[in-house]
């Protein structure tokens, strides 16, 4: 019992340290495909239909998108939401 408790815990560190990494990763992600593609955050902001606020605090890792704009990202990059988080293991 108490050893199942310590996996719990450990189980629940080590996924938040993963979100972390993933939305660090994701904010460096989204500026590095923006500037590649020679975007300001307003362009980007305009094709999916939210505000430059908006990339500005993702960039940033102020706040994190939603499943629907991290889709709309995606297609706008051309690639996988999983590349656009920097999710590595599967």
């Amino acid at each position: 019992m108490a050893i199942e408790i310590k996996e719990q815990e450990r189980n629940k560190k080590n996924i938040t340290r993963g979100n972390k990494i993933m939305e660090a990763n994701f904010g460096k992600n989204l500026k590095a495909n923006r500037t590649e593609r020679k975007l300001s955050q307003c362009q980007v902001a305009h094709q999916i239909g939210c505000t430059q606020q908006c990339v500005s605090g993702w960039e940033n890792g102020k706040i994190e998108p939603t499943m629907s704009y991290l889709w709309k990202l995606a297609d706008v990059f051309d690639i996988s939401i999983d590349v656009l988080i920097g999710r590595r293991d599967y």
